[in-house]
């Protein structure tokens, strides 16, 4: 099946080049990259002219400052496939992650997540991330706000929208919202495998704007809330999920 990735932007020179390297390793003939640069004051807008000269799988779309739930809406409307995995400027991911995703889905599969690695700028590991991987147990995880990382996700075009896409008023928690609402029509599920490294610096967006993440999940848990059959179904199979996630990586932690 043919993939839009999906990247927004804002002053993103420093990681830029090399991030659309990384993405385009990650695409065949067919897919293509949507890059959102929603108010760029850099040489992001350049840079990005350049990149659509040399590869005809590159759109780039331009807004004015509007935010990245309100950008991501947009390149979602704009992109040409069903399915539509998201990366960030500033992570940095395995040439075969799309590849290994895609396997993960069937017709009821609404999006699938994956392991990731924290690190620095200097691309030292700050230590990984274990997934749920089963789809019961990736639902009941999005209480930890950890577990589903946003850059990882490739997800359905249709079954975004059918939940309204991205709320920006739901920001900076932006994504937990689409998940929680996607959630309720189709399944969920990881890759036991790192397929995303997710770098952090003193002056990322997330840990700017931690506590106020927090806060919001809080509020999105209430007005989006899981069930008591979420819950029932994570316990009916708790001895089936932890034999399974013997054969994994991190098995002690998963299972944890």
């Amino acid at each position: 099946e043919p993939v839009s990735a999906l990247m927004p932007v804002r002053n993103g020179q420093a990681y830029l080049q090399a991030s659309i390297r990384n993405v385009l390793a990650n695409l065949q003939c067919k897919d293509q990259l949507v890059i959102v640069n929603d108010g760029s004051n850099d040489a992001t807008g350049r840079l990005l002219l350049d990149a659509a000269k040399m590869d005809p799988r590159v759109l780039v779309l331009t807004t004015e400052g509007i935010g990245v739930a309100a950008a991501l809406n947009i390149g979602i409307q704009e992109a040409a496939h069903e399915f539509l995995a998201r990366f960030d400027v500033d992570d940095i991911y395995p040439e075969d992650r799309i590849e290994i995703q895609l396997q993960q889905f069937d017709n009821s599969t609404a999006a699938v997540f994956s392991d990731y690695e924290f690190v620095n700028e200097d691309n030292e590991s700050l230590g990984i991330m274990p997934s749920a991987v089963t789809p019961s147990a990736t639902k009941l995880s999005l209480t930890s706000g950890v577990r589903t990382a946003h850059p990882s996700a490739i997800f359905r075009k249709s079954a975004c929208l059918e939940v309204g896409g991205y709320i920006p008023a739901d920001g900076p928690a932006e994504d937990l919202s689409l998940w929680l609402r996607m959630a309720k029509v189709g399944k969920i599920t990881t890759v036991p495998k790192v397929l995303l490294r997710y770098r952090l610096s003193p002056h990322s967006i997330t840990l700017q704007k931690r506590r106020e993440s927090q806060l919001q999940r809080h509020n999105l848990l209430l007005r989006y809330p899981l069930l008591a059959g979420d819950f029932k179904e994570v316990v009916d199979n708790l001895e089936c999920n932890l034999g399974t996630y013997k054969s994994f990586p991190h098995s002690e932690r998963r299972a944890i």
